[in-house]
């Protein structure tokens, strides 16, 4: 809608918004004076004189006792302008006069109310309108939400929700006279309330704006409101106009009826820019034991996708108060100690100096944080909490340097304690040292401890070269001139060997394989930078055209992945390896998989970090070494997998089992590494073979046969359309899907036997599409390394459990949309939910808060 623009002489109309007044801004100030109290006022003498007012305007109070004034008319005109004062009145009625036609010319309904408002010096005139029928916020002309400070939304239903929260916001400022075609709303009301009480008693992340406590109270007070029938007094439109403000708030915050809406507060669902980790900071935040990196992950909490909640910042802020009180007291007791031994004749002076100076340092930062913070974070509101984040979060560095300086009494008084600790110690030996025969125990001391730590050094590194499996041992030794190529010597053990001591599992070896062995042992000794290295492999099959089986979308993927290590987690090209059918990289055959596979983990230190990625068909064989516990091995199709078409047989030779992928990636790293691995391929909840996985155990079930027909959003990876396999799907198709943003409560581990005999495992995780006995579908744009890379570039500091909830929610929006285009052959129903799978050597509920590192 628009128009000429409206003038108020020589002042410009510019839109703005109920929200925007500034009537709780106002510098406004009076002086009160002594008067004459004249016989009987107020009570049998005269009356004051009235003060009259211009025909069809009427004062009205609102219940927080501010005066404003409404004309009559059509639309109503409400301000809060003195219209008692005869130069503002007049200035409010020529402009009115003037635009008498343009007001006129708009047909506008009786419910429709035009606000005026000015600035101090009445050079401008703001103005409003709305629309109580509609509940509706709109102006004469066309204006922008970054012209009017508002929010920039999604589409014109999360608009909605923002303007209907300045129209609540209207009603509050105005609600003491007549609002034609009003609605309170009062059964939405209580609906909105008595969820909110349920959610926030259920739910640590729920979104609503009020605790527990407060929604009970606001129930009880609408109730009691509705049954006097009090509803339509001014004090009830307050109440209901600033009871629906925050819950409009709420909505527009969450995307509500959006396609990708907010479900808990931590979610992350805006691509905001989010800044690299600089190296300087995770020098800093090691320097400070952590501290500053758990400063950091708790303030982005705090302000994810830039919403800040009341509770969490109170919760948040009344912590740090007790942990700076703490080291506060402990530094100043520290101090005392360091003191006391400055006289001592065994003291290093250097250490006890720098010990007192760390102590002071904490105690300062300590005190100066309180002093900063020192406001009662229970009496601390909402705003306050925005602008201190806002203050607080920088474009190039995010909370790093917030974290660093809140963490700096705690950091502090740990150097402090360990120099004096330190100082302690070297007294003592020097003090025995002075003693007859003390270097003798010293020396024995030195000698205990150097000799400890060797002997520790040496069990964790034949801990890390140990191999996982129990039942077949392989050892990768490293032929000498030949760094590439390794040989396998298998070690087979029957049960009444197992238990026994490495040394005895070396017996029976040659001489020459001895030495080899002894040469691997010693190899990693030699000390290198921890480096990082990434396999991603997809396969497009295109041979398998003519029978609808190939997959062209999976060459987005390696690309999604590449990207996201390069830009997001600061990898370096060269440091990534690419195996795609594309014509210009390498060929994943499965010599050429099975051989990179190799070059991936050759040579792995303690400290190393690795990626592997895999995308393209997977399916399930019958298990040939009893180590399944539902008959099937997994495997994933290379590029010249042997394919029968002709029956039911499918994949006859060249899949590669997951038992080899197992033994290539898994067993042969040492402790203290990581790996990382992606499986978008179907049946893959245990392609890597891991111990541990989060998804339910399924029941064995008799083999059926399906078919997926169509080919709209691409082919399932593992299920090829117009093509059948065999495979173990029937019960979990029609299975209710679990609730997918409470993924711990139903995980458990795949298996009840005891997890790993390692000491010291390497932190290895597998991400899969879907569970062994489900399929996952292939969208051209990507499905499920896509979903994966989204939700990182949202949230790089995720925690596994965090992760695993993104990528489940993404994948069933991706699954629904299959839906709604595939139909498969033989079955009752459409694809299931499927759930993506999170594997580890160690048990799930003891990595989900761990972040995900890559």
């Amino acid at each position: 809608m628009s128009c000429n623009k409206l003038q108020v002489r020589e002042a410009v109309l510019y839109p703005s918004l109920a929200s925007a007044t500034g009537r709780y801004d106002k510098e406004d100030r009076v002086v009160p004076r002594h008067q004459i109290i004249s016989m009987g006022l107020f009570g049998i003498g005269d009356s004051p004189n009235p003060r009259y007012l211009p025909h069809l305007w009427n004062e009205h109070v609102h219940p927080e006792g501010n005066v404003y004034f409404v004309r009559n008319s059509v639309p109503k005109i409400v301000t809060e302008l003195n219209v008692y004062n005869e130069s503002v009145r007049d200035m409010v009625t020529t402009w009115l006069d003037q635009n008498e036609d343009s007001l006129t010319s708009h047909n506008f309904s009786p419910s429709v109310e035009l606000v005026l408002g000015s600035s101090d010096n009445y050079d401008s005139v703001w103005y409003y309108l709305v629309d109580h029928a509609r509940r509706a916020h709109f102006w004469f002309e066309d204006v922008s939400t970054e012209q009017l400070g508002l929010r920039a939304t999604v589409s014109e239903a999360h608009l909605r929700h923002v303007l209907e929260e300045e129209y609540w916001k209207h009603v509050e400022y105005f609600p003491s006279h007549e609002l034609i075609g009003f609605d309170p709303r009062v059964d939405d009301l209580f609906d909105v309330l008595l969820h909110g009480r349920v959610d926030q008693r259920s739910s640590p992340v729920s979104t609503i704006p009020f605790q527990h406590g407060d929604l009970a109270d606001f129930t009880d007070i609408l109730k009691t409101a509705q049954d006097t029938g009090r509803l339509h007094s001014p004090y009830i439109r307050w109440i209901i106009a600033r009871l629906w403000s925050p819950f409009c708030t709420q909505k527009a915050n969450i995307h509500y009826a959006e396609e990708t809406c907010r479900l808990s507060r931590d979610q992350s669902i805006i691509d905001l820019h989010t800044p690299p980790e600089r190296r300087r900071f995770a020098l800093a935040s090691a320097m400070t034991f952590g501290a500053a990196r758990r400063y950091q992950r708790d303030l982005g909490r705090l302000y994810v996708d830039e919403i800040a909640y009341l509770a969490d910042w109170r919760k948040f802020f009344a912590s740090c108060h007790r942990e700076w009180m703490l080291c506060v007291a402990l530094s100043f007791a520290l101090l005392l100690c360091s003191l006391v031994s400055f006289i001592s004749p065994y003291s290093i002076q250097a250490l006890i100096m720098l010990s007192i100076v760390l102590c002071n340092a904490s105690i300062l930062s300590g005190v100066a944080l309180l002093i900063r913070h020192q406001d009662d974070p229970t009496s601390s509101s909402v705003e306050d909490a925005v602008t201190y984040l806002d203050q607080a979060k920088k474009p190039e560095s995010g909370f790093e340097n917030r974290a660093l300086v809140l963490s700096l009494p705690r950091a502090c008084l740990l150097w402090a304690l360990g120099t004096f600790s330190t100082h302690a110690l070297a007294g003592f030996m020097l003090w025995m040292w002075m003693q007859p025969f003390g270097y003798i125990a010293v020396s024995a001391l030195v000698l205990s401890a150097v000799a400890y730590q060797a002997l520790s050094a040496c069990r964790r590194f034949w801990a890390g070269r140990s191999c996982s499996r129990e039942e077949d041992v392989e050892a990768q030794i490293e032929v000498k001139g030949t760094p590439n190529r390794t040989r396998a010597v298998n070690l087979q053990l029957d049960p009444v060997n197992r238990g026994k001591t490495h040394e005895s599992r070396l017996e029976g070896l040659k001489p020459d394989d001895l030495l080899r062995k002894l040469m691997t042992i010693a190899a990693p000794l030699t000390l290198r930078v921890p480096r990082k290295k990434a396999l991603l492999i997809a396969v497009g099959y295109p041979q398998l055209e003519p029978w609808d089986m190939n997959l062209p979308g999976t060459h987005r993927d390696p690309i999604t992945a590449r990207d996201l290590l390069l830009d997001v987690y600061d990898w370096k090209t060269e440091d990534i390896t690419i195996l795609m059918d594309d014509g210009k990289c390498v060929d994943p055959t499965r010599d050429n998989i099975m051989q990179a596979m190799e070059d991936l983990v050759a040579d792995a230190q303690s400290g190393d970090q690795f990626v592997f990625m895999f995308s393209g068909h997977g399916g399930q064989v019958p298990d040939e070494n009893d180590d399944e516990e539902d008959g099937y091995d997994e495997v994933i199709w290379p590029l010249d997998i042997k394919v029968n078409p002709a029956d039911d047989k499918t994949y006859e030779e060249n899949y590669i089992l997951d038992d080899d992928i197992h033994k290539i990636l898994i067993d042969s790293l040492p402790g203290e590494t990581r790996l990382v691995m992606l499986f978008d391929c179907c049946h893959s909840g245990t392609a890597a073979d891991l111990e541990c996985t989060n998804g339910d155990e399924c029941p064995v079930t008799p083999v059926t046969s399906s078919k997926s027909n169509g080919r709209i959003l691409g082919n399932t990876k593992g299920l090829p359309a117009n093509y059948t396999i065999t495979s173990t799907v029937h019960k979990d198709y029609t299975e209710e899907v679990d609730t997918i943003y409470s993924p711990m409560s139903r995980m458990m581990s795949k298996s009840t036997t005891t997890v790993h005999n390692k000491p010291v495992l390497p932190f290895v995780t597998s991400w899969s599409a879907c569970k062994d006995n489900q399929l996952t579908i292939e969208d051209v744009d990507g499905c499920f390394i896509a979903a994966f890379a989204r939700a990182l570039r949202q949230n790089p500091n995720q925690t596994h459990s965090e992760m695993l909830r993104s990528v489940t929610r993404e994948m069933e929006k991706k699954t629904l949309e299959a839906n709604a285009q595939y139909t498969v052959e033989g079955l009752e129903g459409p694809f299931t939910i499927v759930r993506p799978q999170l594997g580890s050597l160690y048990k799930i509920d003891e990595i989900y808060q761990h972040p995900l590192i890559l």
